[in-house]
C-alpha cells in the first residue's frame, strides 16, 4: 500500500536537453534557410534588372579602357622620363653640378618615378600571370 507516494520517477535531463538543443538547431535552420530564399530571390530580381546589366557592360567597357591605358600609357611615360633625365644629366654635365640644381632635382624625381613605375608594373603584371596560371 502506499501513503501518497507515487512510483519512482526516473528522468534523463541529458535527453531532455539534447531535444531542447535539436528543437532550437531546426528553428534556426528553418529561419536562415527563409533568409537564403529572400537574399537569393533579391540577387535573381537585380540580376535580371537592365539597369544592372547596363552597369556592369559600362564598368567592364571602363576596365578595358583603363587596361589599354595602362598597357600603352606606361611604356610611353617611362619613355618621357628616360627622355627627361637623359636630358637633365646632359644638362648637369655641360653647366656642371653646382650651377645646374634644377635639373640635378629634375634628374631624381625623374629617376624615383621611372623606378616606381617599373616597380609597380612589375608587381601589377606578376600578379596577372599569377591569376592566369
Amino acid at each position: 500500500m502506499t501513503i501518497g507516494r507515487s512510483g519512482v520517477r526516473t528522468t534523463d535531463f541529458a535527453e531532455e536537453e539534447v531535444a531542447k538543443v535539436r528543437q532550437q538547431f531546426a528553428t534556426k535552420i528553418d529561419e536562415l534557410s527563409d533568409e537564403h530564399d529572400d537574399a537569393e530571390a533579391q540577387v535573381n530580381a537585380a540580376t535580371s534588372d537592365e539597369s544592372y546589366k547596363a552597369a556592369v557592360a559600362t564598368l567592364a567597357n571602363y576596365r578595358h579602357t583603363r587596361d589599354q591605358i595602362q598597357k600603352l600609357g606606361t611604356p610611353i611615360l617611362g619613355g618621357l622620363l628616360v627622355l627627361v633625365l637623359l636630358l637633365c644629366l646632359t644638362r648637369m654635365s655641360v653647366r656642371g653640378i653646382g650651377q645646374a640644381r634644377v635639373a640635378a632635382l629634375t634628374a631624381l624625381t625623374c629617376g624615383l618615378l621611372l623606378a616606381v613605375g617599373i616597380a609597380t608594373q612589375t608587381s601589377h603584371w606578376s600578379s596577372v600571370n599569377e591569376a592566369l596560371q
